[in-house]
C-alpha cells in the first residue's frame, strides 16, 4: 500500500478512536457540569424551587443571597438551558448567556460527577491526542499525495513516526538522550560536596522545625505510612532522631549513599506525617527532588567517604575517576527542572479550572484578600484595587510559572539564574504579599546556584566562567540512560497526575493551589469560605460543631439532602456515640468584604444543606 494511503488509513483510524472515547465520555458521564446561579421569583417555594432543580439538572444547590442560588449546572443541552431562562420562576441567571441558551465561556467548570473522575478525563485527554494526531497522519498523507518532495527532514522523521513506530521509537533513544545531556551543566564532585553540605543543612532544620511524633498519628487518616504507623505509633517518636542521625552522616559524606537513601525514606514517613492537616504540596516537589537524587554521587569530595578513600591507597584515584562532570552536574541540576515543572504544572491548573477567565477575572486580587491577615505587606492589596493591574499581576504570574521551566533547560547559566530569580520573585510574592511560606520549594532554589564555579583549575574556563552546557555523547557518560529516563519520567508523572487531578500525599500533586477563580466579587463572597463545618443539633437543642476539609464538605453536599449515611471515619472524628443527634447541617464560614478599600470586614455562617441521618 502506497505511504500516502497508509497515512490516511491511520488517520482515519485515530479520528475513530477519538470519535469512539468522545462519545463514551458523552454517553456516559454527560459534558462537565458548570457552576452557575439562578434568581428564583419571591413566589417560589423550597418544594416547587427542588421540582424545578430535578428538572432543569440543576445539582449541589446553595444559597447565596435572598432568592439567588448557586448551582452546578449537570444538563448543558441547548433545549434544556433555553427552558431554565424562560420560565417565569426564573428571574435572572449569572454564567448563562440569555439570547444564544448556552453556558459562559469563562463559567466555572466542574469535576464531573463520578467517584471514578480519571476515567472521564482520561478519555478526554485521549480523544483530544487521537484527534491531533489524526490531523497530522491525514496533512502528511495529502502532503505525500499532492507534493512528495516537501516530506523531509523533521517532516520525513514524522512519516515514519507513523509508519513505522517501532522503528522510529529506536532511532529517537539516542537524540532524546543526547538531548537531555545537553540540558545538564557540567559540575565538578566539589560542586556536588557543597551542594550536598547546604542541601542538607537546610533540610535538616526544615525537619527540626516541623517534627513530628506519636502524637500526629490519625489511623483514621488517608495516608499510608500513617495507616501502618497507626498499629505501632511509638515509631513516630523517633523519627527525629533518625532524622537527626542520617542528616549528620550524609552532610559530612558518611557512607554518603547509604545515608541519604535512608534520610529519603525518613522524609518520607515525616512528610505523611507532616501533610495530615495541611496540604502537602508544600512538600510534594521536595519529595520528588529526594526520589530523583536517590542515584547522585555525593561522597567524591570534601567527605568521611572521600577521605577513607585517599587514605586506603590506590582506592582513591579510582573513586574520583568514576564521576563525570555531566554526572555531577545532573546532581545540582535536577532540583531546578523539578521546581521548573511544579511551577509549569500550577500554571496549567490555573488555565484548566478556570481557563483564561483566571487572567481576565484579575484572580490575583482575590487571594491576596483571602490571605491579607497573613500577609507581611499589603502592598499586593493597594496594586488590586485596580482591576487593570490585578489582570496585569495575574497574566505575570501564570507567565513566570510556565517559562521557568524554559530557563532551567537553556544551555547559558545566565537564563538559568533568571529563571531561579524570577522563581525567587514568585515565592517572596507568597511571603510578602499572603504570608505563606514553603520552605520545601525555597529549598530548590538553592540548584540555581553557579555551582559551576565550584570547580579545579583542570575544568574548561568556559564552563567555569559562564556555566554554560556542551553537547556530550550518551556514550561519555556512565549510565547514559539514567538522566534521560529521570527526566521523561518527571515529565510523563506530572502530565498525567495534572490531567487526571491526582493528590497522592505526599508524592503526588496537580499543584492546584490557587488556581481557583471567581467570576464577581458576590462570587468571591459566596465561595470564599474560610471554613466549613458539621453541627450537630443533640435532642435538648445543644450544638456541636467538628471542623470539616473542603473536600468532605463538598462531598456531604452533593449527597442526597435527606436519608443516607455519615461516612463512618467521619462520625467517629465528629460526634460522640453517646449523643442522640436530632438534626446535622453542613455550615460554612462567609466573607464580607469591603470592596473600595479591598479589605476583609466579617464572616458570617451560612447554612449549605441540612441531613436527615438515617442511622441516628
Amino acid at each position: 500500500m502506497p505511504a500516502a494511503r497508509r497515512l490516511f488509513v491511520i488517520g482515519l483510524a485515530l479520528w475513530a478512536l477519538a470519535a469512539l472515547a468522545y462519545g463514551t465520555v458523552r454517553l456516559t458521564f454527560g459534558p462537565r457540569p458548570v457552576y452557575v446561579n439562578v434568581r428564583w421569583a419571591d413566589g417560589v417555594d423550597a418544594a416547587a424551587r427542588q421540582r424545578l432543580e430535578q428538572r432543569y439538572g440543576l445539582a449541589d444547590g446553595e444559597l447565596r443571597e435572598g432568592t439567588t442560588w448557586g448551582y452546578a449546572l449537570t444538563d448543558r443541552s441547548r433545549t434544556n438551558i433555553r427552558a431554565l431562562v424562560e420560565d417565569p420562576a426564573v428571574t435572572d441567571t449569572h454564567q448563562i448567556h440569555r439570547t444564544a441558551f448556552r453556558v459562559g465561556y469563562f463559567a466555572q467548570r466542574l469535576p464531573y460527577r463520578t467517584s471514578r473522575r480519571w476515567i472521564p478525563v482520561t478519555l478526554e485527554g485521549l480523544s483530544l491526542l487521537a484527534l491531533g494526531l489524526g490531523c497530522i497522519a491525514v496533512g502528511l498523507g495529502a502532503l505525500e499525495r499532492v507534493v512528495p518532495r516537501a516530506v523531509r527532514g523533521p517532516l520525513a522523521g514524522l512519516r515514519s513516526a507513523f509508519l513505522t513506530p517501532v522503528a522510529a521509537a529506536s532511532r529517537l533513544i539516542e537524540p532524546l538522550t543526547r538531548w537531555t545531556a545537553g540540558r545538564i551543566p557540567s559540575a565538578t564532585a566539589e560542586a556536588v560536596a557543597g551542594f550536598r553540605i547546604v542541601f542538607g543543612t537546610a533540610l535538616l532544620l526544615y525537619l527540626l522545625k516541623h517534627d513530628v511524633g506519636a502524637a500526629d498519628v490519625d489511623p483514621t487518616a488517608d495516608a499510608l505510612v500513617v495507616g501502618l504507623l497507626g498499629h505501632a505509633p511509638w515509631i513516630a517518636d523517633w523519627m527525629t532522631t533518625w532524622l537527626i542521625v542520617w542528616s549528620l552522616l550524609f552532610i559530612a559524606g558518611a557512607a554518603a549513599r547509604l545515608s541519604f537513601v535512608m534520610l529519603a525514606v525518613g522524609v518520607f514517613t515525616w512528610a505523611d506525617l507532616y501533610t495530615i492537616d495541611i496540604s502537602h504540596h508544600t512538600v510534594s516537589a521536595l519529595m520528588v527532588t529526594l526520589v530523583c537524587l536517590l542515584g547522585s554521587r555525593w561522597g567524591d569530595a570534601w567527605s568521611v567517604d572521600s577521605w577513607r578513600a585517599r587514605t586506603a591507597g590506590p582506592k582513591g584515584p579510582a573513586l574520583r575517576a568514576a564521576g563525570t562532570p555531566q554526572e555531577y552536574g545532573f546532581t545540582v541540576w535536577i532540583p531546578s527542572f523539578v521546581l521548573g515543572v511544579a511551577f509549569a504544572a500550577a500554571a496549567i491548573a490555573k488555565l484548566y479550572q478556570g481557563g483564561i477567565g483566571w487572567i481576565l477575572n484579575g484572580t490575583v486580587k482575590y487571594h491576596f484578600l483571602s490571605d491579607s491577615r497573613e500577609a507581611l505587606v499589603d502592598w499586593g492589596l493597594r496594586a488590586a484595587r485596580h482591576d487593570e493591574v490585578a489582570v496585569l499581576l495575574s497574566f505575570g504570574a501564570i507567565v513566570i510559572e510556565g517559562l521557568v521551566i524554559v530557563g532551567v533547560l537553556a544551555r547559558r547559566y545566565t537564563f538559568r539564574l533568571a529563571a531561579g530569580i524570577a522563581s525567587m520573585l514568585l515565592l517572596s510574592g507568597f511571603v510578602l504579599f499572603q504570608g505563606v511560606i514553603w520552605p520545601g520549594w525555597w529549598m530548590l532554589l538553592l540548584s540555581f546556584l553557579p555551582w559551576h564555579r565550584v570547580t579545579p583549575a583542570g575544568l574548561p574556563r568556559l564552563d567555569r566562567a559562564r556555566g554554560e552546557t556542551r553537547p556530550t555523547s550518551p556514550a561519555s557518560w556512565p549510565r547514559p540512560l539514567y538522566p534521560a529516563i529521570i527526566v521523561l519520567a518527571l515529565m510523563a508523572e506530572q502530565a498525567t497526575v495534572s490531567l487526571l487531578r491526582l493528590e497522592v500525599s505526599p508524592m503526588l500533586s496537580a499543584y492546584d493551589m490557587y488556581s481557583t477563580t471567581y467570576a464577581s466579587p458576590a462570587d468571591f463572597e459566596a465561595k470564599a469560605a474560610d471554613a466549613h463545618w458539621l453541627v450537630a443539633v443533640d435532642d435538648s437543642g445543644r450544638r456541636h460543631q467538628c471542623r470539616l476539609t473542603r473536600e468532605e464538605a463538598e462531598s456531604l453536599t452533593m449527597g442526597s439532602p435527606a436519608g443516607g449515611t455519615l461516612p463512618s471515619a467521619l462520625r467517629q472524628r465528629c460526634l460522640d456515640p453517646s449523643l442522640r443527634v436530632k438534626a446535622l447541617t453542613v455550615e460554612a464560614d462567609r466573607i464580607r468584604v469591603d470592596w473600595a478599600r479591598l479589605r476583609l470586614e466579617e464572616t458570617g455562617r451560612v447554612a449549605l444543606r441540612s441531613f436527615v441521618i438515617r442511622d441516628y
